[in-house]
């Protein structure tokens, strides 16, 4: 078995590891530490809330992530959450009430999910 590099093992190098980090890790805490220095707070929880729908979204346009029915149904009640506290409860909610509404109901479709399989 090889891995896409062509080397019989599938282990990776020091520098491979360093790399790998750098981009998952590191670069994201960073970028977003910064942004949130320069953006309102409300902004800052709607992009935090809305990571697992538009990573998922990323898998399956790049990497080919199959995204069952039940799948679709959880990341459209999460978003469907963000949105809703955003938009329809508005100014009513702080920032981070609305960011725990929409894990709420995200947690429950993903709760939904995995007590049916």
């Amino acid at each position: 078995m090889t891995d896409p590099l062509g080397r019989k093992h599938a282990w990776l190098t020091p520098l491979e590891l360093v790399v790998l980090g750098a981009i998952n890790s590191a670069l994201p805490f960073i970028l977003f530490a910064w942004a949130a220095q320069r953006a309102p707070a409300g902004i800052g929880a709607i992009a935090n809330a809305m990571t697992v729908p538009f990573t998922t979204l990323i898998a399956f346009l790049f990497f080919g992530e199959r995204i069952g029915v039940w799948r679709s149904l959880a990341l459209a009640i999460g978003f469907t959450g963000v949105v809703w506290a955003r938009l329809i409860l508005g100014e009513a909610l702080t920032s981070s009430m609305a960011v725990a509404g929409a894990m709420i109901l995200g947690s429950v479709a993903i709760a939904q999910r995995a007590a049916k399989s």
